[in-house]
C-alpha cells in the first residue's frame, strides 16, 4: 500500500536522499529536455556559434540522463522495497516458528498414518 511519501512500504528512508527526491529532480530533468528542446530553434539555431550549439545540446544531453538515472533508482528502490516486505511476509508466515512446528507434527502423523494403513493392508 503506497502512502503520501511516496514509499510503497511506509518505511522512513535510511539515506538523505529519499524516493521523492529523486522523483522530483527526474521530473526536473524531463521539464528540462523538453524546454531545451522546444526552444532549441530559437537559441541554438544556424545563427548561434558551433560551441554554444555542443554547449546546448550537451546539456540537454545530461538532462537526459539524469532523467534515465532517476527513473533506474526507482525501479531498483521498488525492486528492493518488494524484496524487503517479501522477506517480511515469509517471516511472519512460513518461516515462523509456529508454522514450522505445525508442519512438523502434521508430517509426523501423515507419516504415522500411512505406516499404520500400509502395515495392515501387506498382512
Amino acid at each position: 500500500m503506497k502512502n503520501e511519501s511516496g514509499s510503497p512500504t511506509g518505511r522512513t528512508p535510511q539515506s538523505p536522499i529519499s524516493q521523492r527526491t529523486w522523483r522530483v529532480t527526474g521530473g526536473a530533468a524531463i521539464a528540462c529536455c523538453a524546454f531545451l528542446t522546444f526552444f532549441a530553434a530559437r537559441f541554438a539555431g544556424p545563427a548561434s556559434p558551433v560551441w554554444f550549439v555542443a554547449l546546448y545540446w550537451l546539456a540537454w544531453l545530461v538532462s537526459l540522463g539524469v532523467a534515465i538515472y532517476c527513473v533506474l533508482l526507482d525501479l531498483r528502490y521498488i525492486r528492493a522495497a518488494f524484496l524487503l516486505e517479501e522477506r517480511d511476509l515469509y517471516r511472519d508466515t512460513l518461516g515462523s516458528e509456529e508454522f514450522r512446528q505445525a508442519m512438523y507434527e502434521a508430517q509426523r502423523e501423515y507419516q504415522q498414518e500411512r505406516q499404520d494403513s500400509g502395515g495392515s493392508g501387506k498382512s
